[in-house]
């Protein structure tokens, strides 16, 4: 498995668990930069647009999730990852997609 992708935190949450056990994670993905919009376009359907590009991009590796008995739960596409229920013992074969950046566990926002 491409240490280098799963994150710290992840191979942590990883220790004792059983293969089949299911985890959420957070797969962040290498998709094209949105491009250029012209600039009668409204900041709506930029945001539209961007959007848009992302879910083509991300697709991929959406399948690729799904294909391994995986379920996708939501996509961010500002910051181009997607949150996944995936078994432990499908992590290897996610993690070596050309198209994951990296794999990390969902993080809770706390106040600073």
């Amino acid at each position: 498995m491409p240490a280098e992708k799963l994150t710290p935190q992840l191979r942590e949450s990883l220790s004792g668990k059983e293969p089949d056990a299911l985890i959420d994670v957070i797969v962040e993905c290498s998709v094209a930069a949105p491009t250029a919009s012209p600039r009668a376009v409204t900041r709506g359907n930029r945001i539209a647009q961007q959007r848009q590009q992302f879910l083509d991009g991300a697709a991929p590796v959406e399948q690729r999730i799904k294909s391994l008995g995986g379920t996708v739960l939501e996509h961010a596409w500002i910051n181009q990852t997607l949150r996944a229920r995936v078994s432990v013992q499908t992590l290897q074969r996610l993690a070596d997609d050309k198209a994951v950046v990296s794999i990390d566990v969902p993080a809770r926002l706390t106040r600073e």
